[in-house]
């Protein structure tokens, strides 16, 4: 999984990623994995200055 960052331009600046072994990953939380990681990465760019977070629906 990985969510980027954007700065005050919505250029990427950076990503965040987490791997781990396949037999740690319980699919039935995928979804849920997608939202923190989403949420992450909104936090992470309003800090530095994104308005509007492009990945938002």
């Amino acid at each position: 999984m990985v969510a980027p960052f954007f700065d005050h331009w919505n250029s990427v600046v950076a990503a965040l990623s987490v791997f781990f072994p396949a037999f740690r990953f319980d699919a039935s939380r995928q979804d849920e994995y997608g939202v923190m990681f989403i949420a992450a990465g909104r936090t992470i760019s309003l800090e530095l200055g994104c308005l509007s977070y492009p990945l938002d629906p």
